[in-house]
């Protein structure tokens, strides 16, 4: 049986554990960060596909252990969740490699679709990211 890529996208959280060290204005005790990571892999089925992204998603969330600039522990837990497309076509300029569609309502604002599905918002959330940021290569621009 020939091989087919994959791409598998994994869903992960990041917390940060631990009393915050000098928190300041951008600290918020409640944030935790979600990442979605896609990887195209390489397999003879969606099953085989699947297992390897995960043995793959435990082992990448035990790599990420790292302190923040509030001097806690950061650490990232693999929630077990996924989504697996198929790449039908040879991989070339503009393939797609993956696609996600929702139910979502007519009424719903392009503003509101930016803001939930393509992190737009992310720039002004920025300082609330420091939380998450591994202290080895944070440099303070307050």
């Amino acid at each position: 049986m020939a091989s087919n890529f994959y791409t598998v996208k994994t869903l992960f959280r990041s917390q940060a554990k631990g009393r915050p060290k000098l928190p300041d204005r951008f600290f918020d005790p409640d944030a935790t960060l979600l990442e979605e990571r896609i990887q195209l892999i390489k397999a003879k089925s969606r099953v085989e596909a699947l297992k390897k992204a995960e043995k793959d998603a435990r082992e990448y969330a035990k790599r990420i252990r790292y302190q923040n600039p509030y001097d806690q522990d950061v650490t990232l837990e693999y929630l077990g969740l996924n989504e697996i497309f198929e790449v039908e076509h040879a991989l070339q300029d503009k393939t797609e490699i993956y696609s996600s569609s929702r139910i979502i309502s007519q009424k719903t604002s392009v503003s509101k679709i930016a803001h939930t599905y393509l992190n737009k918002k992310q720039s002004l959330e920025h300082s609330k990211r420091k939380k998450f940021v591994n202290k080895a290569y944070f440099h303070d621009q307050n």
